[in-house]
């Protein structure tokens, strides 16, 4: 009880240490640290059933947020600079590059969702679809060969990275064209995967991307929003996700008054603390695939080193890529509780310590976390002090993959790297370019 007592008491001291590094009380780490506090604080009480982590577990889940702490705590401080507003409109201008791409890859994703639809309306899987279209081997969405993969590691990526821009221009010019049109094709990716985590992403998103945008310390400058129109676009938004999340509910065989009050229950508690559970019994298992394998930044790698491994399986068959070996290890059923004498079964969670821990063990638990505080504190600090846009896309994708973590490792899932990387990619190639607009010589 001692131990469990000391998750909140560190949590405070935490976001104390966080404020007086941001001067902002709802900062990114802070609110990260409330966040996995809560529930591993939760997970001690079997409020759902599930099993108690056990206490070596939740030392390392504390060690993670405290090496994420002094992260934070280790980034100099920023040079306010004088902001030019016309920097920003011409990165607006560039960014428009993804309205092209955004319309190349918009029939791929409507294909696919008519396609699944069809599948979903003759009903011949049932609860085996999502096994059937997105498992390993051949899919009866995508088929064989590297459909799924061009789908997942190209087309995605290209829409969420729209998403995330969508976000930013909207709140600093009210633009909504590339936010709803790229909102709308993540939201037909939901229906098609039946994965209400998509809608939770999507609305967490767009709160989190409103708080911080408000707190850049040059609030004058910008477009305002409307209050009314911004108001009523939240509450349109939230309907249209319950909507949704209803009829993927009502997909998945979820109808009855008491399933939709078990399935809340389930959202709610369980699924936000299975993957401390789900870890801890890998942990303690000595013959699972997480104590018998290290390997060495693999698995937080995730997407990059699939595509690698596609490469190298043309040589050598044998050669595995690790967020696959991993996905196929979590989505086997485990027994993580007892709910009314019936076993609790459950798969797919593992949290992003899962993979952390498979890289290095403690070590790794130390260094991968204190990187992301401390990159995910100078990107705020350079957002919130000199309203540098690409930060603030950076930031909006760091604290995506830390607050949905807790589910399972969205760090390797195939959202995060391809999206980092398109992010700095594009922002070096504007960059470069305006640099070369401005050394260009003026003529009288």
């Amino acid at each position: 009880m001692g131990g469990t007592l000391a998750i909140p008491v560190m949590i405070f001291i935490f976001t104390v240490l966080s404020y007086m590094r941001t001067r902002q009380v709802f900062n990114p780490i802070g609110i990260l640290c409330v966040w996995w506090g809560f529930w591993l604080y939760v997970s001690n009480f079997s409020l759902a059933g599930l099993y108690v982590p056990s206490f070596y577990t939740q030392f390392l889940y504390m060690l993670m947020l405290t090496a994420m702490v002094f992260g934070s705590l280790c980034v100099p401080s920023v040079c306010r600079v004088v902001m030019d507003e016309s920097r920003n409109r011409r990165i607006l201008d560039r960014w428009k590059v993804m309205r092209v791409l955004l319309f190349l890859v918009s029939p791929v994703v409507i294909f696919y969702f008519k396609k699944a639809m069809g599948i979903l309306d003759m009903d011949i899987l049932g609860s085996a679809y999502r096994n059937e279209a997105f498992g390993a081997g051949d899919s009866i969405l995508f088929g064989a060969g590297y459909a799924m993969t061009l789908y997942h590691y190209f087309v995605i990526p290209i829409v969420f990275m729209s998403f995330i821009a969508g976000l930013v221009f909207y709140a600093m010019y009210g633009q909504r064209l590339l936010l709803w049109w790229s909102a709308l094709l993540l939201c037909m990716d939901a229906v098609m995967m039946l994965g209400r985590f998509h809608l939770y992403i999507i609305f967490a998103m767009m709160l989190s991307s409103s708080l911080f945008y408000k707190q850049r310390l040059h609030p004058d400058r910008g477009k305002a929003l409307p209050k009314f129109n911004r108001r009523w676009g939240v509450v349109c938004l939230a309907v249209g996700l319950i909507v949704l999340t209803a009829l993927i509910s009502s997909l998945r065989g979820v109808g009855s008054e008491e399933e939709v009050s078990s399935s809340v229950m389930r959202v709610i508690v369980t699924y936000h603390t299975a993957g401390f559970v789900m870890f801890d019994s890998e942990r303690q298992d000595p013959r699972s695939f997480l104590n018998s394998k290290m390997t060495y930044g693999r698995g937080v790698l995730g997407a990059l080193d699939t595509l690698m491994t596609v490469c190298i399986r043309r040589l050598d068959k044998s050669v595995q890529a690790v967020a696959i070996e991993i996905g196929e290890t979590l989505h086997t059923f485990q027994v993580l509780g007892q709910d009314r004498g019936m076993p609790v079964l459950m798969n797919a969670f593992g949290t992003v310590l899962y993979p952390i821990y498979l890289d290095g063990r403690e070590l790794m638990v130390l260094v991968a976390p204190w990187f992301y505080g401390y990159w995910l504190t100078l990107l705020y600090q350079r957002w919130i002090q000199n309203e540098d846009i690409h930060s603030l896309m950076l930031v909006l994708l760091l604290f995506y993959v830390g607050v949905f973590s807790i589910f399972q490792s969205y760090i390797s899932d195939f959202r995060f790297w391809p999206v980092l990387l398109g992010i700095v990619t594009l922002n070096k190639v504007i960059c470069r370019t305006s640099r070369s607009i401005q050394n260009q010589p003026r003529h009288a």
